[in-house]
């Protein structure tokens, strides 16, 4: 047995060693601004029957209606303010057009999730409803929804709730990685036409949620990242 202690030693101190030998920790208080956006997709397309598997149909309808997608995989500079200051592990700034907003953050799937400390109260009707549902729905990470309150239909409003600003970050060496969904919903009205949304987020497409559309909606949707570099 005497023969062993050498080996489990030399174990023991190899084990020690890989614990040790950890990722270089971020020096606080660190900036990034955000310059670039790159899509991660193509556009992709849906309607009620599932997805248009037609990619010309897709970046035509696409290109009709919004100048945010891109047609083809590209990196496009963005002309912005935008700067994101990590104060702490869990404390950090956002600023932008001259102003500032603190903001929390935590570890989820690896990432990190900034959550406002600034709270906005929303207002809902009938019309705006469904399109709520639906963003909340193709996201991975469900929005930041609480005191949900009905109102009187006085008000002209459904119900309120308040929510706060969410953003999803993965650091990339001297990059932090902003996960970006932009999505256009234009769905059928009452008039004969048709009303049209484009919208975009900090977060993720959630494929599976498409399954909240009606009869006669189609939506565009495209995934990104926003790049912000350390200065």
């Amino acid at each position: 047995m005497k023969k062993l202690y050498p080996v489990l030693l030399s174990l023991c101190v190899l084990a020690s060693c890989d614990q040790d030998s950890t990722e270089p920790r971020m020096d606080y208080p660190v900036t990034f601004a955000t310059k670039k956006i790159i899509n991660t997709s193509a556009i992709r397309m849906y309607t009620s029957n599932g997805e248009v598997l037609n990619a010309a149909r897709a970046r035509a309808f696409a290109s009709t209606y919004s100048t945010s997608y891109h047609l083809e995989d590209k990196e496009t500079d963005l002309d912005t303010d935008q700067k994101f200051i990590l104060r702490s592990e869990s404390e950090a700034e956002l600023s932008q057009r001259g102003n500032v907003t603190a903001f929390e953050i935590v570890e989820v799937d690896g990432m990190l999730q900034l959550t406002s400390t600034e709270e906005n109260t929303i207002l809902e009707n009938s019309g705006s409803e469904y399109l709520t549902e639906l963003k909340a729905a193709i996201s991975r990470y469900k929005p930041l929804q609480y005191d949900r309150q009905t109102l009187a239909p006085t008000t002209g409003y459904t119900y309120s709730y308040k929510t706060k600003d969410r953003f999803y970050a993965s650091v990339k060496g001297d990059e932090l990685h902003f996960g970006r969904m932009i999505f256009t919903l234009k769905r059928p009205n009452s008039h004969g036409g048709f009303s049209l949304v484009t919208n975009g987020s900090s977060n993720f497409f959630e494929p599976s949620g498409v399954s909240r559309l009606h009869a006669g909606d189609t939506l565009v949707v495209q995934s990104f990242i926003n790049i912000a570099i350390k200065e």
